[in-house]
């Protein structure tokens, strides 16, 4: 029989194929025991039908990481043969780097790897001390090197084995020649998960209604892979975007988002209107305040557990509180275009960075400075991150603040400012503006790594508190913000400011309900203005892109825009909607129902107000379900179809209307 037998590169490959798969098993049981409180509701079957399913991405991440070897090491050269055995063994060496990693970024996200592990990587000289700060470092890095000596080792005594064992066998050259076939057919098939005609793909890892134990079937290195292959194409995006005739997804829109008193002005740009008011404007001051991951989930006033915003729920009481608010996106990226500009969030790359996002916008700023107003952007970090500046400037931002301007001796990480310091010089800028003006701060303290000033005057969570840190950076946003009203009331300039309060994004403190987490988009919102807006609570659902319209309609100029917003305030409760997006899912949200689609895998539903069903998919389940279904989809891909086509042909605005 041993004539039989292999050779030893087959023998080698297999074997470094199979401890592979072990330790992807390893890397996907870390993850349970690292998450083991979202993984307390689930039945024990569930779980091991994860780590069943998730064998099926661990032989596509592995094949594709052998194949490269398996053909080097076919030619008969020793020094091609090394050359594939070590790239082999140094791209498994990034991968399980990048897995174990994997456990501080699904800790962030809830989410498995995604483009945004390269996203941040834009500025290394802030996100490296970041991590340094935030993250155990020491730790993760002895761990991953522990576990890279145990997988090289293994391998290593296997190889010395082999190399023993082969040297006694010879195998001949038709057999070697009938193996390799073999083994390539072999090595496609793993690859792509199927023998069919369709592929492996992410929703494969879809079988259950348990977001936690999908995630955990995944393999981190393929939704990477995926997810960046994704991004970089651009015409994916486009091709899954791609859902009616354009006309049609315009012409869905424009029924969507008109109000009284609108009329359509252009046809170069399809969305651009003209607002009329039958009332006379007035000039108020603006102050757009968008705090950093200032989720709703952590709000009292908005039912959270603790009370982590005892100064954000007094001005709540005393201003409009909107308490069915939500985010566009889950990075500042997404926040800025949609509350600026009233323009959604795409899935692939943020518009700041994209080629097509430096034409011109009907923004706030754009708008308000022909009546007279200056802008100012505060901030506490590096304006370069996320192309910003460039951004902002072309929105028609005109003043800018950043970390450059500050006592950089009191910064406590490399994003920069402190909250209190942001806050400071806002109200000392404001107060030396002449009126009117738009004014918009951004703040950086409620990120990781979580640290505030020793120096702050509130109450901290107790250190056994499981996050304590993380309360606390939140709590500390909220002491912030609270210092800053302090300041500003003794200031001229406040009775004639309407300031606006939102999160910027959401956050995964907990497990989630829904593969498209909306504890990550949903975000208070707040119009304060005691002197000018009498307080009260709004029911209506909205989302970022309808801040623009909102604020207009408060100052009452005739405007030109081409917000994909409405004005909150003119909405019934049972017109409201939110459209959200994150890589390649997008959702939406009304009254009653939440719909998500994973772009090209498969669509959800479900009614979350009712309890006992809010997580039971309603897709299938009668007519009226699909009816609801397919109105909600309809509105959803129409937006983000018009979007892009909007951004793609650069129809975004049309300046000579402004």
């Amino acid at each position: 029989m041993k004539k039989f037998l292999p050779p030893y590169t087959i023998l080698y490959l297999l074997s470094v194929f199979i401890i592979t798969l072990l330790y992807f098993q390893v890397c996907r049981s870390l993850m349970l025991l690292k998450f083991a409180d979202m993984a307390r509701d689930i039945p024990e079957i569930t779980l091991f039908k994860a780590f069943f399913i998730g064998l099926r991405f661990d032989v596509a991440i592995a094949c594709y990481g052998i194949a490269f070897a398996f053909i080097l090491m076919q030619i008969p050269l020793k020094i091609i043969k090394a050359l594939g055995k070590y790239s082999m063994l140094i791209t498994f060496s990034i991968v399980f780097f990048l897995l174990i990693s994997e456990i501080g970024f699904f800790e962030e996200y809830r989410t498995r790897l995604d483009y945004t592990y390269f996203e941040y990587f834009d500025k290394p000289g802030i996100v490296l001390p970041m991590l340094w700060q935030g993250y155990p470092m020491f730790k993760y890095l002895t761990f991953i090197a522990l576990f890279l000596f145990s997988y090289l080792g293994i391998l290593h005594v296997i190889e010395k084995k082999l190399q023993i064992f082969s040297s006694q066998n010879h195998t001949a050259w038709f057999q070697r020649v009938g193996y390799a076939a073999v083994c390539s057919g072999l090595l496609v098939i793993g690859a792509r998960g199927s023998i069919g005609i369709g592929q492996l793909n992410w929703g494969d890892a879809y079988f259950s209604n348990y977001t936690f134990a999908n995630q955990l079937a995944l393999n981190g290195i393929y939704t990477l892979i995926r997810s960046t292959k994704y991004e970089l194409e651009s015409q994916r995006a486009e091709q899954f975007l791609d859902f009616y005739d354009i006309d049609q997804a315009i012409s869905t829109v424009r029924q969507q988002v008109t109000m009284d008193h609108e009329t359509f002005s252009t046809i170069q740009a399809p969305l651009v209107r003209f607002h009329q008011f039958q009332e006379p404007a007035t000039p108020y001051n603006v102050v757009v305040i968008l705090l950093e991951s200032f989720a709703a989930e952590h709000v009292g006033i908005l039912r959270a557990e603790m009370n982590l915003t005892p100064e954000f729920d007094a001005l709540a009481r005393e201003g409009v509180l909107f308490q069915k608010f939500f985010s566009t996106g889950v990075r500042t990226n997404r926040a800025l275009p949609s509350t600026f500009c009233g323009f959604p969030n795409l899935p692939g790359a943020s518009i700041m960075k994209r080629a097509e996002g430096q034409q011109y916008f009907h923004s706030l700023a754009n708008m308000l400075k022909p009546h007279g107003y200056t802008s100012l952007f505060v901030y506490g970090g590096d304006l370069e991150f996320d192309n910003m500046e460039g951004f902002l400037r072309n929105i028609g931002f005109e003043q800018f603040v950043d970390e450059t301007q500050y006592d950089q001796s009191q910064f406590l990480t490399k994003w920069g400012a402190t909250d209190e310091q942001v806050f400071t010089k806002a109200n000392e800028l404001f107060r030396q503006q002449k009126a009117p003006f738009l004014g918009a701060i951004l703040t950086l303290s409620n990120h990781s790594p979580y640290l505030v000033p020793e120096s702050a005057d509130f109450e901290r969570v107790d250190a056994s508190v499981k996050d304590a840190n993380i309360l606390n950076a939140f709590k500390y946003s909220d002491y912030a913000l609270g210092q800053f009203f302090k300041l500003a009331r003794q200031e001229t300039y406040f009775k004639n400011t309407i300031f606006i309060v939102l999160g910027d994004h959401g956050e995964a403190y907990k497990g989630a309900e829904y593969a498209l987490n909306l504890d990550r988009f949903r975000v208070p919102l707040l119009l304060y203005a005691p002197d000018i807006l009498e307080p009260g609570v709004q029911r209506v659902i909205g989302s970022q892109v309808d801040i623009l319209p909102t604020i207009m309609g408060l100052l009452k100029f005739d405007y030109v825009h081409a917000s994909f917003g409405r004005d909150l305030l003119k909405l019934d409760e049972d017109e409201g909607f939110a459209i959200l997006a994150s890589d390649r899912q997008i959702g939406i949200i009304n009254r009653s129902h939440y719909l998500i689609e994973d772009l090209g895998v498969n669509t959800l539903l479900y009614n979350y107000r009712v309890p006992h069903r809010r997580t039971i998919n309603l897709i299938g389940t009668s007519e009226e379900a699909q009816q609801i279904a397919e109105e909600m989809q309809t509105t959803m891909r129409s937006h983000l179809q018009t979007a892009l086509y909007l951004l793609k042909s650069k129809k975004c605005g049309d300046s000579a209307q402004n």
